[in-house]
């Protein structure tokens, strides 16, 4: 990984790289965590950032951008047609 990406070249750069891979850290050791109590664990992750994270997290996820707004819209269909 060329050193550019992990600190950045100007302030701005660096400040978004703390960010985005802190967050990648951070979603990394809760999922090892949470995976040492539940060796089956299914891990969603859902958001307009989504399939940044997908490629980015070593852990094996589910990744869909829009779940909760066609979750929604399953809901809406199915009393339209009640």
């Amino acid at each position: 990984v060329p050193v550019d990406y992990l600190i950045g070249r100007t302030t701005e750069e660096s400040m978004l790289s703390g960010e985005m891979n802190g967050v990648i850290a951070e979603a990394e050791g809760r999922i090892g965590f949470f995976r040492k109590e539940f060796p089956n664990l299914k891990v969603v992750l859902s958001g307009g950032d989504a399939p940044y994270f997908e490629k980015q997290l070593k852990s094996d996820i589910f990744a869909a951008q829009n779940i909760v707004l066609s979750g929604l819209n399953e809901i809406l269909d199915h009393h339209a047609q009640i």
